[in-house]
């Protein structure tokens, strides 16, 4: 038997059984499709994944965390009976960022100092998250900036900051408590042009906010107490050099 009378015979075949073969060849296309729709979902994930990490600094930075306020790395043990015990302490100097430097594969490593403050424009007043980095490190991270903006001066005699894209949701108004959240606007401070004044030492501000009694006076009557306002907090004058690129969800 030739070919061609096997080829007429299945073709025979198979338009006589035409549910049949719809049938298989909808199995055989649904199972295909299935496999395609797996491995792309598969590799979307992944490739996903990898834009992330390097989003975060990537696979070839390295992050050291767990600094105290004094300025320590610190790790702890466990011991038998369970008690936390303080295993090292180290000081994070230049020698210790140049030692991260030199690790096989690190390809930046640049000191990071992270402290929250208070700002104040007019009636408003925000909190900020501050990063304090060397240029280096912020010409790395390749921050798209808005037209006009520009990396902070490290010769400018004036404190320069990058404000995030999102920064102004973090204002509202001292005196109701409403900001973005509550009203759905944005505050009328412009980052761009607008100079703000920031405060570090968040306690002392709050504290002065309201006087303390320290006491009774010695009055005609024997009443009346003695008011002292304690020392208001040091303010700096800031102004944006720029600000990130985008809208809130960037």
């Amino acid at each position: 038997m030739r070919w061609s009378d096997l080829l007429r015979m299945s073709i025979s075949s198979l338009r006589r059984r035409k549910l049949r073969t719809f049938l298989t060849v909808l199995g055989v296309v649904i199972g295909t499709a299935s496999i395609v729709v797996m491995i792309s979902l598969g590799l979307g994930l992944q490739q996903s994944m990898y834009e992330e990490v390097e989003q975060n600094g990537g696979t070839t930075s390295l992050t050291v965390t767990g600094k105290t306020g004094d300025g320590m790395m610190m790790s702890y043990s466990y011991g038998t009976d369970g008690n936390m015990e303080e295993e090292s302490q180290k000081y994070i100097t230049d020698e210790v960022v140049e030692e991260l430097k030199g690790l096989k594969h690190v390809k930046s490593a640049n000191p990071v100092l992270n402290v929250s403050a208070l700002a104040l424009k007019g009636r408003y007043i925000g909190y900020l998250d501050l990063y304090g980095m060397t240029p280096e490190e912020l010409e790395a991270r390749n921050i798209e900036l808005e037209p006009g903006g520009r990396l902070p001066d490290p010769d400018s005699a004036e404190l320069e900051l990058v404000f995030g894209n999102a920064v102004l949701t973090n204002f509202y108004e001292e005196s109701t408590g409403r900001g973005y959240w509550e009203t759905g606007e944005m505050p009328d401070i412009d980052l761009k042009t607008d100079q703000l004044f920031l405060i570090l030492d968040q306690d002392a501000y709050y504290s002065a906010q309201e006087p303390v009694s320290s006491g009774p006076t010695e009055g005609g009557d024997g009443s009346g107490t003695e008011v002292s306002s304690p020392k208001a907090p040091k303010k700096y004058v800031v102004h944006a050099c720029g600000v990130v690129a985008g809208g809130m969800e960037a």
